[in-house]
């Protein structure tokens, strides 16, 4: 029986088979009078379709056998040796008369086999990968044949380069039946199998299977169009109670959206949170249990390593859409998916991490986080999200570190440090480095969460062992949680660096700062940050910390690495020992010029160890900081700015570093410079500001007596600054936490060295703001140095300037 392929339509029609099952039939084919490798005729070739000879296999057991010599006996074993002859037969063209297109192993020889489109991947590109992304010419040649063999010859040819990396153009070929150029792209999806097969074999690119595949290639992923998948979402995910269809599409649906967030850059990112009801339907896909929801909103809260976009955007918007109590929700119902609340988990870290801290608590999250930490422990899906978004949550305050505690937090995170070894090795690294550090941030400087996490059993044991593992990921959380409970003089800490030292782990912490590339630079800053003690400074300098550390200030590849650095570079330049030998080797190794780049370019953290390190050195340093480093106007101005726009920690130590660095040198030349930078009005915004913290108020102090010291013009610079008030108002006050009795005396001598000015004008200015009666009583008071200062206050202002004072205070007589 010779027909064409569509009568074999016609026929299967006839048998009573459904048109939905064309696919699942296995069907044998071979062109009139030829069998496996024989050649089109011309004739045939010419034709806009062949013959074929066509069984269906089902229907083969009641087909009666032709004993023709162009018959085929459609026996089993038969069949199996012309599929193994076809197999083994070269790919080589062969010339064949009147054909110029013929193969060994024609379209007509191939469905005659009966191979399926898994056999031709294997046969024509099991043996040449570069040939996955071009066809060989049979089956190029296939693709423009008649609707049967073009659709199997396309879904070999689709399966094969379906794993490519790199998009693929549209390959144009030339149909062997016709003179006619057809277009040839990606076969129909799994959505499209119920469709009736037609001529052409361009794909659907709005049917959710075709997006969802070209979502998952990172080449083809940018143009899939993510309003057409918003609407899938929406459309889908309206009922509540989702079918086991509507759930796939949904879940297919979220996935597409979240490989667009992976693979796609800021840009694609930012297009799926602005595309209409986007955020609202991965919202309430992800309280419906849609894993692949809860991982789009986790991607697109995250900022992605290396990019400067719009992160910040993202979150906001997604915050107004309703997604903290969304995620909320999630995790406090019982029935949700492991994955879903893993994810779920990773998005709150994301917010709690960048400024969203108390939208977070204020949500509810810490209470299902603990609860999903005390239960599921011996989960990594839960666990390690959990925990990583309770450490982001007690490192942004002291606040957040409270709500934390009263939450309970405490005592799961400690049975994670010796608990989490029952997960894969990264979950377990990450679940035990994030608990450590959530443990670290809960005890530092707060002794009541600290003797509570002492209190636990096994704790600190636990982090002693930690804190000597080879990864550094866990070992430098361990050792900074190890440092805040026991203290980094303690005994605890003493055996740890003497342990790590004897294995040679301190040669290996330099070399890791010697590379500059990876985290493990960052975290050998925070092991040596945390773990040198002040008898230990000299071993770190001995074993070559300087030379990459000098390099870090100036070349460090974030500013995270350079702020890590300015920190142990204050360190090691401060505390007991031979401070002064240490002050010289680092100086020495050229850390001045190293520290003035992060002074003037760095972070704001960066800023104040950078400013605090050149303070320790400038400290009784004049000789040595002022021949080896005479141009200190660069550092001047960039502290002057620190001490306007810093912190209360920069300011601190900015005022402190002036201070110091006044008596560098040529002193009249440094004061002279420090004034003209522009450094009175911040300074007397600090005293006058009565929150300013006590170290604050006692640099300032100094600073402006060493300004104001036998100076007549940069005396009139100080009053006209409004400073003498300022420091009145400071001798005025009560003594407090802020302003104790170090405080007022050097307010007190900042007044007395205005009052030594040979200028009357200037004491008369002094007196009429008010300094007289704060200072009689200072001269009473229980401090003798104050009251020494007073005193010669005092002194200078002579009774007439005092007598004119009094009559301008005391009340009229009626």
């Amino acid at each position: 029986m010779a027909m064409a392929p569509t009568s074999f339509i016609r026929s299967c029609s006839s048998f009573g088979l459904p048109m939905s099952s064309l696919r699942s039939l296995s069907l044998d084919m071979m062109t009139c009078g030829g069998g496996v490798g024989s050649s089109w005729s011309s004739s045939r070739a010419a034709s806009s379709s062949f013959a074929v000879q066509v069984v269906p296999r089902r229907l083969a057991a009641s087909s009666a056998s032709s004993s023709s010599s162009s018959s085929v006996r459609w026996h089993s074993h038969q069949h199996k040796q012309r599929q193994m002859a076809l197999m083994s037969t070269p790919l080589s063209p062969a010339a064949s008369p009147g054909c110029s297109h013929a193969t060994t192993s024609t379209p007509a020889a191939l469905d005659c086999a009966g191979l399926g489109a898994n056999s031709l991947r294997r046969r024509f590109f099991a043996d040449t990968p570069s040939s996955r992304s071009q066809g060989p010419p049979v089956v190029v040649a296939m693709i423009g044949a008649p609707s049967l063999s073009r659709s199997l010859a396309t879904r070999a040819f689709a399966t094969t380069t379906r794993s490519t990396s790199t998009a693929q153009p549209d390959t144009v070929v030339e149909d062997t039946t016709t003179t006619t150029t057809t277009t040839t792209t990606t076969t129909r999806d799994d959505d499209d199998a119920a469709q009736p097969l037609a001529n052409s074999t361009a794909p659907n690119r709005t049917s959710l299977a075709y997006m969802c595949k070209a979502a998952h290639n990172s080449s083809l992923c940018d143009e899939v169009n993510i309003a057409e998948l918003v609407g899938f979402l929406r459309h889908e995910g309206e009922e509540t109670n989702l079918t086991k269809k509507t759930r796939n599409r949904v879940e297919k649906a979220a996935s597409a959206l979240w490989n667009i967030a992976r693979h796609g850059d800021e840009s694609r990112r930012d297009e799926v949170v602005a595309t209409e009801h986007a955020l609202d339907s991965l919202l309430s896909a992800m309280q419906l249990g849609c894993y692949p929801a809860a991982a789009v909103i986790s991607q697109l809260t995250e900022r992605q390593a290396g990019t400067s976009g719009s992160a910040e955007w993202r979150r906001e918007e997604a915050v107004k859409a309703g997604a903290l109590d969304a995620i909320v929700n999630v995790l406090r119902q019982e029935t949700s998916c492991v994955l879903t609340s893993g994810r779920a988990s990773s998005a709150l870290k994301n917010f709690a991490a960048n400024g969203y801290e108390d939208e977070v608590v204020a949500a509810g999250a810490l209470e299902p986080l603990v609860e999903r930490l005390k239960a599921m422990h011996d989960n990594e899906d839960y666990a390690t999200p959990a925990a990583i978004a309770l450490a982001s949550l007690a490192r942004r305050s002291e606040k957040c570190a409270a709500a934390v505690f009263q939450a309970g937090a405490i005592e799961p995170l400690a049975s994670l440090l010796s608990t989490a070894d029952v997960f894969g090795k990264a979950s377990a690294v990450a679940t035990k480095a994030s608990a450590a550090s959530a443990l670290a941030d809960l005890v530092f400087a707060n002794e009541t969460r600290r003797k509570a996490v002492q209190s636990l059993p096994g704790t600190i044991d636990a982090l002693r062992a930690l804190a000597r593992d080879e990864d550094l990921r866990v070992s430098a959380p361990a050792v900074i949680a190890l440092m805040h409970l026991t203290g980094r003089n303690s005994k605890e800490m003493a055996t740890w660096f003497h342990e790590m030292k004897a294995d040679g782990k301190l040669g290996e912490l330099v070399a890791e700062m010697r590379h500059n590339e990876d985290d493990c630079c960052e975290l050998a800053l925070n092991v040596l940050n945390a773990g040198t003690a002040d008898e230990h400074k000299d071993t770190v300098i001995a074993a070559g910390v300087l030379d990459p550390l000098v390099t870090l200030l100036r070349d460090g590849k974030t500013s995270m690495i350079k702020t890590k650095a300015a920190m142990l570079l204050s360190s090691l330049s401060h505390g007991k020992g031979d401070v002064r030998a240490r002050r010289e080797t680092i100086i020495g190794a050229g850390a001045l010029d190293a520290i003035l780049a992060v002074l003037s370019n760095g972070s704001v953290k960066g800023k104040v160890f950078a400013a605090r390190a050149l303070g320790n050195l400038a400290y009784r340093q004049d000789e040595l900081v002022g021949a080896q480093w005479a141009n200190l106007s660069a550092a001047i101005k960039a502290l002057v700015t620190l001490l306007s726009n810093g912190n209360a920690m920069g300011k601190v130590d900015a005022a402190r570093t002036l201070a110091y660095i006044s008596h560098l040198g040529e002193e009249e030349t440094r004061l002279n410079s420090i004034v003209e930078a522009g450094v009175l009005p911040p300074l007397v915004t600090i005293m006058k500001d009565e929150s300013a913290t006590r170290d604050a108020l006692f640099y300032a102090s100094m600073l402006v007596a060493r300004i104001a010291y036998k100076n007549e013009e940069r005396t009139e610079a100080v009053l006209d600054g409004g400073a003498a008030g300022a420091l009145v108002s400071i001798i005025s006050r009560t003594e407090t936490a802020n302003v104790n009795a170090n405080v007022k005396l050097q307010a007190s001598r900042a007044i007395a060295c205005i009052a030594s000015s040979p200028s009357v004008k200037h004491r008369e200015a002094l007196i009429l703001t008010g300094a007289v009666r704060p200072l009689e009583d200072m001269v009473n008071g229980s401090c003798e140095r104050a009251s020494k200062n007073a005193s010669y206050a005092m002194h200078r202002l002579s009774s007439r300037e005092r007598a004119r004072w009094i009559r301008a205070h005391s009340p009229r007589k009626k």
